[in-house]
């Protein structure tokens, strides 16, 4: 036992202790690494490098509860199991939401699914997976804690569950507003994670969709919530610098100018913490130079800015809008030192060859005039993501899909191009290819491939 002990840290231990005394539920969340069919160049080291924050949210959501112990499938062996606790969670996106279900089908307990992949799809999960016990859809802190504490699953808020008779119970949505504050301690080697960027989840949902409908390509859904107020996420920052060494701060929220939520963290910013950086998403239509100067004060270093396309008609048809000079503002966003990480997308509904075209010119025009040291791309063609209109849509019209909660996406993309667009999955994918070949840098460029 005292050989065990010494490879534990002394937390862990007394955490062990007071539930083997209190007789406190166990959990075990995971995040699956992405199925074998997905490619996607930098996707584990420019997106995954960081811990699983939104698991962590939910440890620290039940940790006076329960045993709670989160893992990395990006990091650990063993994330596939065989697990056993009271309940085992898993995280599903699309991609990779086979191994999701490999965790909960090798599990013992409830079995709990959630993320992006499940929120669209509950009912239908449930119909077709039956070790799946319930689905927690969308925000899960206040669904995992009444869960954890025995309340019935048929009476809990986003949670989808099967009922006594079988019949699955679809509770209604509540949305969850940011506070809690997360660290490493339910993960098995924190350590590893030391110096690296650390992810936040100050802001949830996305403020265009809110005022705007969303994007239809987009599977978010409108309403926005941020931590408030301004002095907690600081206090959130200055757990993983202390304890961690967080070397930057990746904001998850889908847009990080939300009314004047950037100005308030600045003037709260404690003197201590006025070296911190962030990573950011930011619209095309938030790029004014005011905004853009507030940012670079506030520590910003790279954005994320979700240009997608060059022409109007593609973009306002999707739902989205972008300014007539996005090349300019973007070249003074990189004159306040923010990296500019910029998306193009081909195969929205309406595209043709000639947009494509138009598309792959303003790309040209960016990788031409801008500060390669501080230009990244991504490119791809969109796949209709569940929850998305276009998903909906081939919905709609294949009804043998309606009841499937797995997908080949490379087939539903190139049905979503034969039924919105001029334009094959071939020719889309070469303009990826090339819109990619603009940057030099492997590490400056992101991608995914659909399987063939």
């Amino acid at each position: 036992m005292f050989l065990i002990l010494w490879y534990i840290s002394i937390p862990q231990i007394v955490i062990m202790l007071l539930c083997l005394l209190l007789g406190m539920v166990s959990v075990i969340l995971v995040r699956p690494p992405v199925d074998d069919w997905y490619q996607a160049d930098q996707y584990a080291t420019g997106f995954r490098c960081g811990p699983p924050s939104g698991l962590l949210y939910l440890a620290a959501a039940i940790k006076d509860i329960a045993d709670v112990r989160v893992i990395d499938g990006y990091r650990e062996v063993d994330w596939q199991g065989p697990h056993k606790a009271d309940f085992v969670g898993a995280t599903s996106l699309f991609c990779d939401y086979q191994n999701a279900l490999s965790v909960l089908k090798n599990a013992n307990g409830m079995r709990l699914l959630g993320g992006a992949q499940a929120y669209p799809l509950a009912e239908r999960i449930l119909a077709a997976r039956p070790f799946v016990d319930a689905v927690v859809r969308g925000d899960g802190e206040d669904a995992l804690r009444r869960l954890v504490a025995g309340d019935d699953p048929a009476c809990i808020e986003n949670v989808v569950s099967r009922g006594k008779d079988g019949a699955i119970v679809s509770n209604p949505s509540k949305r969850v507003t940011p506070g809690i504050l997360y660290d490493l301690s339910p993960m098995e080697s924190p350590e590893s994670y030391e110096g690296k960027e650390m992810d936040t989840s100050f802001i949830r949902g996305c403020i265009w969709a809110q005022r705007n409908g969303r994007c239809d390509y987009c599977s978010l859904l409108p309403g926005v919530r941020v931590m408030a107020p301004a002095e907690k996420p600081w206090a959130q920052i200055r757990l993983l610098r202390e304890r961690y060494n967080a070397a930057r701060i990746f904001e998850t929220g889908d847009t990080f100018m939300v009314g004047n939520y950037p100005r308030r963290l600045l003037e709260a910013r404690p003197k201590d913490l006025a070296d911190v950086t962030f990573r950011v998403y930011l619209n095309p239509t938030d790029l004014a130079e005011e905004n853009i100067a507030l940012l670079a004060e506030l520590g910003v270093r790279e954005a994320f800015v979700g240009v997608e396309h060059a022409v109007p008609e593609i973009l306002e048809r999707a739902g989205k809008k972008l300014p007539r000079n996005i090349v300019q503002q973007l070249l003074n966003v990189q004159r306040h030192g923010i990296r500019t990480h910029v998306p193009f997308l081909y195969g929205l509904a309406g595209e043709t060859v000639e947009t494509m075209q138009a598309n792959y010119r303003l790309a040209c025009e960016l990788a031409e005039r801008a500060d390669a040291a501080l230009l990244m791309m991504t490119s791809s063609v969109v796949i209709p993501l569940p929850g998305s209109p276009y998903f909906e849509d081939l919905m709609n019209q294949a009804t043998h899909l309606r009841q499937q909660d797995a997908f080949h996406y490379r087939s539903l993309t190139e049905q979503h191009l034969e039924r919105q667009t001029r334009v094959s999955l071939r020719e889309a994918q070469g303009m990826v290819e090339q819109t990619l070949a603009l940057v030099d840098a492997p590490e400056h460029k992101t991608t995914y491939r659909l399987e063939s």
